[in-house]
């Protein structure tokens, strides 16, 4: 979150992915990245950009990001309910993209004069402006009768 401001999972997800050199773990580059399917396209963009792939898993099973990991494809993952990881923990680990946002802030505000530092809105609408805004919206169907499924499906 920034002052007034709410950065979606998806775009958190693609804005790490497309500052990962500002990031220590990440500096040295990153093999790949993976999003579950209920998450925007924003990280698509961004490893088209990159030159690198971008995989979509199922919603909310960390067992398929864990399963490309362990091949070595990816070292950036995601969710639409904001969990995010990387291959130094299998896991959602919150406070690590926490950290991650902290390092970019950091990193592009290294040169910049007190009282006039880059925030996290404007990070974001320069993201937007040079891979273009995604939108999306999740819908949860849990506890639907079978009538309400059909017409879902219908």
């Amino acid at each position: 979150m920034g002052r007034h401001f709410f950065v979606t999972p998806s775009d958190s997800l693609a804005i790490l992915a497309a500052n990962h050199r500002r990031i220590p773990y990440t500096q040295h580059g990153i093999r790949g990245a993976a999003r579950s399917m209920a998450t925007s396209a924003a990280l698509d963009r961004v490893m088209e950009k990159l030159g690198l792939p971008c995989y979509e898993v199922p919603c909310d099973d960390w067992k398929y990001f864990g399963q490309l990991f362990d091949s070595g494809k990816i070292s950036l993952c995601g969710e639409d309910n904001g969990s995010i990881g990387s291959e130094h923990c299998r896991e959602k680990d919150g406070l690590w993209a926490v950290l991650c946002w902290l390092q970019i802030l950091a990193d592009i505000n290294k040169d910049t004069p007190a009282g006039s530092l880059i925030s996290i809105d404007q990070i974001v609408r320069a993201h937007w402006a040079e891979y273009g805004r995604n939108y999306y919206q999740r819908y949860d169907y849990e506890g639907l009768t079978v009538e309400q499924a059909t017409q879902v499906f219908a």
